[in-house]
């Protein structure tokens, strides 16, 4: 597989520069995004950045989300918390991936990974508002395979 282009979504892990070197080290242009605004609100200026800047996008790297700790019993006025994720690590991702796919597509080439949370599969208390919003992200690329 030869990967030319590539961009890494990352919102507070601090793994974008240590993915952006290993990338770089097998000869793809990185383009690194940390602005979790970026997700929310200004996807569509992202998206048209990013192809404007590389045209085509060969992979997309998704690490993109914030986690809250707090039990449902303790979320009972923070209906906001769950509104917050959901933009971010699930809509956001979403809007990215069908942002890119077409072009991955007509190409016939394309990679997407989608970084999510081991909770998907262990449930952990006390993350409703993060590991929810995972778990529909991780059933779309589920989906999307299948395609």
């Amino acid at each position: 597989m030869t990967v030319k282009s590539v961009v890494v979504l990352d919102y507070g892990s601090g793994n974008l520069r240590s993915a952006q070197r290993a990338l770089q080290r097998v000869g793809a242009t990185v383009e690194v995004t940390s602005d979790p605004a970026a997700a929310a609100a200004a996807v569509e200026r992202l998206l048209e950045r990013v192809l404007a800047d590389h045209h085509n996008v060969d992979m997309l790297v998704n690490n993109a989300g914030r986690s809250i700790r707090r039990s449902i019993s303790l979320s009972y006025e923070r209906f906001h918390d769950f509104e917050r994720t959901m933009q971010l690590n699930y809509f956001g991702a979403i809007k990215l991936i069908i942002g890119l796919l077409p072009r991955m597509r007509e190409r016939g080439f394309g990679h997407v990974v989608n970084i999510s949370s081991i909770g998907v599969q262990t449930n952990p208390p006390r993350f409703s508002a993060s590991e929810s919003p995972a778990a529909g992200s991780h059933l779309f690329q589920q989906s999307e395979n299948e395609c």
